[in-house]
Parts: C-alpha cells; structure tokens; sequence
C-alpha cells in the first residue's frame, strides 16, 4: 500500500493532498531510519523512468536520489549531497519555462511537490526540448529549396544580364525607369533566394573567439540605418566577455533583432537586448502576445503573418544555434511584450576582464 501510494505521489504531485504517515510497522525496525525507507523507496519508482529525474531533499536544493537517466548511464556516479544548480546547468525554480543544460543536451523540467513520511521532497523530471523542426523535416525542406535554387538561379541571372545590356542602350527615361524597376524585382527575388540558400549551407567548424559584448552589441544595432539605431537598446554587464564563434552568435542575434523590428506593435516602439550572465541573451519588443498554439510552430519554415517575409527567419535562428549548442525559446507569460532568449551552453565560458 505504501509503495502504490508512493508511486501516485510521484505521478502526480502534492496536489491532490495525500500525505503518508509513518506507519507502526515501520517504527518496528530500529536497524532502518525512516530516510533510508523513503531515499529506498523513492529510488526503486524511479528507477525504470526513460527520463532523468531528480528528487530533491526538504531544502528543495540537495540531490537526495536519481534514476539511471539521470546519471546518464555512468555506473559509479554519485549525485547524492549535490546542489541541484551543480549538476543542472541554467537550473531556475523561479522560471520553469526556462531550458536547462546537463550532458550536452537540452532539456525542460516539471517539478513536483510531494509529502512522504512526514517529509516533503522535490521531483524534477527533464524532458528532451521538441525539436520544432524534425530532422526529417529540415532534410525534405532542404533537397526542394536545392531543386529551386538550380531552377531559379539560370533563368534569374539571364534576366540580369540582358537588363544590363538593355540599360546601356536605353534612348529614353521613360525606358530606364522601367528597367530600374525589373532591376530591383530581380534584386528582391535575388534576395529572397539568398535567405533560403542560407537553410542548405553547411557552416564551416566553429572558431573561438574572445567576445566582448557590449562590442558585439554595439555592432549590431550601428549596422542598421540611423532611424532604426534609436529603437534598439541594450542592457549587458560591464566588461565581460565570452569565448565562442563571435560571426555565429553576431548572425542569430541579427536575425532575433530583425523579427523584432517586424512584429513590433508599432514603428517607433522600442527594441530591447538584455544580456544575463553573459550566456543568456533576451530580445524584446512590444507587441501582442503570443498562443502556445502559435508559439509550437513559431520555429518551423515558412510561418509568417506577412506577404513580403519567407518566414525562415526564426528557423535559421534556432538551427544555428543547435550547431553551437544552444537553443532558443519564446518566454512565456508576458502580455504586451514578445520576448525571445537565447541561452549560450557552458562551453561559452564568461570572462570579465578588468
């Protein structure tokens, strides 16, 4: 009985306000403390779980027990007397929606309350991060947009070519002013395929650089015209620094500001970057928020609201930053602000100079 009611504790939580009292027969043993039954018998339900899970101790901090998931299949290692923060790399009670970092891979947690024996525990059970475009997906995406830039390309540059031809021979403005504007179609289109080459190129091994963020900043928002410079903000710690592919980060940053500036309520309103830590970065404009419904597909090729985007924009941004070991996520909870973060994985190392 004490183990059937253990277990839907672990499924459901403190919610449904069951809590187990030591029982007589287990106050018969006075070679086994209640702990050990507890850190026992929490240990054995968790331990088939496909998923790492992590029961925290009364202080809601210390390790007390994992499952074999959560040692990630590494007999002899101990996380027992471990901070929670130790292991769990971006680990925050206070934002669940939050990803955090632990062996390489990205996951979400869900914690759960629950009372056993008198005592009260924490379990956090990490969940893989959906991808929010399947690798299948990206590879049949990727083999039509080839097709189409082969198709495209031939026909586009001779358009070009015989425009410019034509323009030098020109007799007259009025004929001038039509080529001008096959010119700037051409461009557009030119464009346009340029943005869906960038979701086929293979980018090249990741260099190291030494960043400094407010640098990195600062180059940002001067490489948009005057108007546009005085809407974008930031916030970013003093002199600090980080080590990792500077063109990589400089590009998903770029992209986050640019669906900023196109979803922002209105043309004046203020673009905010907001740098935590040196490793998470947060891009935000004023605008209506967004449904979890519309927050699934947010990432995936081709979702826009406008006519004159391809909407590849937000999934160039989280594919680059899985080549480097990060992610992207839509935070959640804000009404009247669209927040984008971007979190750096600890490789990203912070360095504040003097």
């Amino acid at each position: 009985m004490l183990i059937k009611e253990l277990k839907h504790l672990l499924c459901y939580g403190a919610d449904d306000q069951i809590s187990l009292i030591k029982s007589d027969d287990m106050k018969a043993s006075a070679q086994i403390t209640y702990s050990d039954v507890s850190t026992s018998a929490i240990t054995t339900l968790i331990a088939d779980s496909p998923n790492p899970i992590f029961i925290l101790g009364e202080d809601r901090t210390t390790i007390i027990s994992s499952n074999e998931s959560g040692l990630s299949g590494r007999p002899g290692l101990d996380l027992t007397g471990k901070s929670i923060q130790q292991v769990l790399y971006n680990y925050n009670t206070c934002e669940p929606e939050v990803p955090v970092y632990y062996c390489d891979t990205w996951y979400k947690t869900d914690t759960k309350y629950f009372n056993f024996l008198g005592s009260e525990y924490l379990k956090v059970t990490l969940t893989l991060l959906s991808d929010h475009i399947s690798e299948d997906t990206l590879k049949t995406t990727q083999d039509l947009i080839a097709i189409l830039l082969h198709r495209f390309r031939s026909p586009l540059t001779a358009i070009q070519g015989y425009s410019d031809i034509i323009s030098l021979k020109a007799d007259s403005n009025g004929q001038q002013k039509y080529l001008d504007k096959i010119n700037r179609g051409t461009e557009h289109i030119s464009g346009i395929l340029d943005e869906f080459e960038s979701l086929i190129i293979d980018e090249n091994e990741e260099q190291r650089d030494m960043i400094k963020i407010r640098s990195l900043l600062n180059e940002l928002i001067s490489a948009h015209k005057e108007s546009v410079q005085k809407r974008i903000h930031f916030r970013a710690p003093e002199n600090a620094s980080i080590l990792g592919s500077k063109e990589k980060i400089r590009k998903i940053l770029c992209l986050l500001v640019e669906n900023a500036l196109e979803h922002s309520k209105d043309p004046e309103s203020p673009i905010m970057i907001s740098v935590r830590n040196s490793h998470t970065f947060e891009i935000s404009n004023r605008g209506k928020a967004i449904s979890r419904e519309k927050a699934e597909e947010i990432f995936k090729p081709f979702i826009t609201s406008r006519s004159d985007k391809t909407g590849i924009g937000l999934t160039l941004a989280q594919l680059l930053a899985k080549k480097l070991g990060a992610t992207i996520h839509l935070k959640s909870g804000e009404e009247n602000n669209i927040t984008f973060v971007l979190n750096l994985p600890p490789k990203y190392m912070t360095v504040h100079s003097s």
